[in-house]
């Protein structure tokens, strides 16, 4: 028990530790995408979430594109847009908009920006200086400082180094007139938007861009602090978010396209929207029409717009609903991965093949089942590969050891068939093992049962030295035993110079007293295995003696020990047919209800006999009629 316990422990500990070692070195892609791909299972598993009621998003569709259009007419839109949002008192309102070129409207959209205290304007990176952009001059500087984090903190340790990032800024009209923050989304090589970085550096790299959706969080708090440690967290507040090294944070997506309150710029524009709902909420205004491609994949949909991604971010901040992996996730998945390692161990080694294939597929649906739980209750990303890798190294092992077990244990049951073989018939050892232990004996059916002896044995044993004795037995037997094999019977016991021979075991049949006839003609029939004379010179003689009747199948012996054999009246009158024989000078004789038994199947071939006699049995009171075989003999009548 201490072994088997031990061994459990063991198997746990080692697949647990090689599949997060494994996992924290490696950077194949097949598997981050298996683990991304089993975070995106759980979120459909997951029942859709509610986005939060605060946050409202003002849509521009493909109604609002083919009506209003772009450039200097939208600026416009988006002017009036405001002012009216701006009337409700919200608490901020985000432009999720690259507000890049400059047009005829961009003074009145930057005088109602500047007039409302939680305006956000969009900033996003690029690859190279956008030739249109007004980076350098004092007022975006001036915006980007203001917007910047007021604190960075350089405690613990430090992300990576990296080049700073070029932006798409708006002009310097619009940026001086907000404040700014990035809408940058991360996506993975599946094209799916799963994490958004909080913090970007700018300038020299010391200075770090606040994201869009923090800003909005932040919005009506002003007077909360908000400090960034890189890599590490974002402090908002008393509230500490934390990140990964890029300063990233995992989405809690709540569900596809539509899941915020959504209202359409031109509903808004045509005064089909109260303006009480924007009241004391977070307004997003961002591209929603498929023509404008700001979309993005995400576990729910293929197509969601930025915008909502944006919002999700912000909806997650304020409820304090992002996904954490962090290092309560770490000793969840360590946990997990041992507890149910260990019991897919265990259950695979349970005695029977179903039960442990069953209890295993529980396990591993029970792994599941507490992955998805921590997931949508505790809003952490457990490392399921993890957990998938240890539960399949487990149960692959289990089922490897205990395949090559059975291989092994097959090979022994095989070697311990042949002994038993050497002590049963052969024909009878493999039905006999087919059955349950309570089957074997105390049973009770039909067969035929047919006794062989050697005429004159006494007589002949006493003139043998015992080798030779021995060597002649061995010969009979043998001899005996390959013609009762031929015909199907099943040689139940060896008496010495006897054999008891039983047709029909374990499950009888219409031919069995038929086949016990035709036995004992070929036993008689074939050419003896060189048997020594007897003294007077004449060969050795066979004789052979048929019953058949009701037997009763016994295991007999003490506790330790057994045989198996039959019992009845039946083998009785069998063995006492063997005296009827001799008194009569015959060598085959059978009673009539085998030779009856017989000729119901087909006589043709079997053995002629003609009555010999009606017997007492002696200790017996019925008397039996008693036939011997005549090759030129009449068949009896039925």
């Amino acid at each position: 028990m201490k072994r088997a316990v031990l061994a459990t422990l063991l198997v746990a500990l080692v697949a647990t530790l090689a599949f997060g070692a494994w996992r924290q070195a490696s950077f194949d892609p097949a598997a981050d995408g298996l683990e991304t791909a089993l975070l995106d299972l759980r979120f459909r598993l997951r029942a859709l979430a509610p986005a939060p009621r605060e946050i409202v998003i003002v849509a521009i569709d493909e109604q609002a594109v083919a009506r209003i259009g772009t450039m200097a007419p939208l600026r416009a839109a988006l002017a009036e847009a405001v002012d009216r949002i701006e009337a409700a008192d919200p608490l901020a309102i985000a432009v999720n908009l690259l507000l890049v070129d400059r047009t005829a409207a961009d003074s009145r959209l930057a005088q109602v920006l500047a007039s409302s205290d939680g305006a956000l304007l969009a900033v996003a990176t690029a690859d190279e200086i956008d030739p249109r952009t007004d980076a350098l001059l004092p007022e975006v500087q001036q915006s980007l400082a203001r917007s910047a984090f007021p604190v960075v903190a350089a405690a613990g340790a430090q992300p990576p180094a990296r080049a700073p990032l070029h932006l798409f800024l708006p002009h310097s009209r619009l940026a001086g007139a907000a404040a700014l923050g990035h809408v940058n989304i991360s996506r993975a090589e599946d094209r799916v938007a799963r994490q958004v970085p909080l913090s970007l550096p700018i300038g020299d790299g010391k200075t770090y861009l606040p994201a869009l959706s923090l800003a909005a969080a932040r919005a009506g708090r002003t007077a909360e602090r908000l400090v960034l440690q890189p890599g590490e967290a974002v402090l908002l507040g008393d509230r500490r978010i934390a990140t990964d090294r890029d300063g990233q944070v995992t989405l809690n997506h709540y569900g596809p396209a539509g899941s915020f309150r959504t209202v359409g710029l031109t509903d808004l524009l045509d005064e089909k929207v109260a303006p009480e709902i924007f009241a004391g909420r977070i307004v997003f205004i961002g591209a929603t029409a498929e023509s404008l491609r700001d979309l993005y994949a995400t576990p729910f949909a293929p197509d969601v717009p930025g915008v909502e991604i944006l919002a999700t971010l912000t909806g997650n901040l304020l409820e304090g609903s992002l996904l954490r992996r962090d290092r309560a996730a770490a000793i969840w998945t360590i946990g997990l991965s041992l507890l149910f390692t260990a019991l897919a161990w265990r259950a695979a080694w349970l005695r029977r093949p179903a039960m442990a294939l069953g209890t295993t597929l529980l396990v591993w649906l029970g792994a599941a089942i507490v992955v998805q739980i921590q997931f949508a209750a505790g809003l952490l990303w457990l490392d399921a590969t993890t957990i998938l890798g240890a539960l399949l190294f487990a149960s692959a092992a289990a089922g490897l050891l205990r395949y090559l077990g059975d291989i092994q244990a097959t090979h022994r049951l095989t070697r311990e068939h042949a002994n038993l073989a050497y002590y049963l018939s052969p024909v009878l050892v493999p039905q006999l093992a087919r059955r349950p232990a309570g089957e074997v004996g105390g049973r009770t059916q039909d067969a035929a049962v047919l006794f062989l002896d050697v005429e004159g044995y006494t007589a002949l044993a006493e003139r043998m030295p015992p080798a030779q004795v021995s060597d002649f037995l061995g010969r009979f037997h043998a001899h005996a035993e390959a013609v009762v094999a031929r015909h199907g019977g099943a040689i139940v016991e060896f008496l010495g110079d006897g054999v008891l021979a039983v047709f029909g075991l374990p499950d009888p049949g219409p031919g069995d007293a038929a086949e016990a006839l035709a036995c004992g003609a070929a036993l008689l029939d074939e050419d003896a295995p060189a048997y020594p004379v007897l003294a007077d010179g004449r060969p050795v003689q066979l004789r052979v003696s048929v019953h058949y009747g009701p037997v009763g199948t016994a295991v007999l012996g003490g506790r330790g020990h057994g045989h198996f054999t039959v019992t009845g009246d039946t083998v009785n009158v069998a063995a006492r047919l063997q005296e009827v024989a001799k008194q009569h000078g015959e060598i085959f004789v059978a009673t009539r209800r085998a030779v009856d038994m017989a000729r119901t199947v087909d006589d043709r071939g079997l053995p002629r006999f003609v009555p010999l006699t009606d017997v007492a049995i002696r200790g017996r009171q019925q008397i039996t009629e008693v036939w011997a075989q005549r090759d030129d003999g009449p068949r009896p009548d039925a």
